[in-house]
């Protein structure tokens, strides 16, 4: 991960996909098996909108970038929104910086929104996330991914993933990861929602 790149991106006021919130319960509503939200850690957060959105369903979230201009604008919202004290930001790289050291662990939940396909070793990933994940917590993926058969320009082939080739990755670590809803939305992407 390159810090300097991220802070760029985030210091042109880039906007990200925000999370579609039926889509969110939906999935939530799949992992929680009607028990009270527990801890969150969202890896990648960027400005902050999921993990918001998490706050304000009652996780107690870590909020985890690279990017120091993102966790800027990230705290700026949950102040916005007040529920600054359900989540607490932390500058951290996911590929460098060691997982015991964040706050706040085992989680019940870890959550990582449209950042899988720029991490070069997904399967050290996974097994990073495995260590610091309750026993029976859950891992939420939310991707662009690739369909065969379509032509990719450089920016899509950037920011996806081939789905098979994630699931055989992810299972290393999560043998029950697998996706879970596909939801188009660009002419040859579609995002698709993966759990474990």
């Amino acid at each position: 991960m390159d810090k300097s790149f991220w802070n760029g991106v985030f210091a042109k006021g880039r906007e990200y996909r925000k999370i579609n919130v039926v889509l969110l319960d939906m999935m939530l509503a799949k992992i929680s098996h009607g028990q009270q939200p527990g801890t969150c850690l969202d890896i990648g957060c960027g400005a902050g909108d999921l993990a918001a959105k998490l706050a304000e369903k009652g996780y107690a979230v870590t909020g985890a970038d690279i990017s120091d201009v993102a966790l800027e604008k990230a705290r700026a919202l949950v102040e916005e929104k007040e529920i600054s004290g359900k989540v607490r930001f932390v500058q951290f790289d996911a590929v460098r910086d060691d997982y015991a050291t964040l706050p706040f662990q085992p989680f019940d939940l870890i959550t990582c929104k449209d950042t899988i396909a720029f991490f070069n070793d997904l399967e050290i990933f996974f097994s990073s996330l495995k260590k610091v994940l309750k026993e029976d917590g859950h891992l939420l993926v939310i991707t662009s991914i690739r369909r065969k058969g379509c032509l990719y320009d450089e920016r899509e082939r950037t920011i996806s993933v081939d789905p098979e080739e994630l699931i055989a990755v992810a299972r290393k670590s999560f043998p029950s990861f697998s996706m879970v809803h596909e939801d188009f939305c660009e002419e040859n992407l579609s995002t698709g929602i993966f759990m474990s």
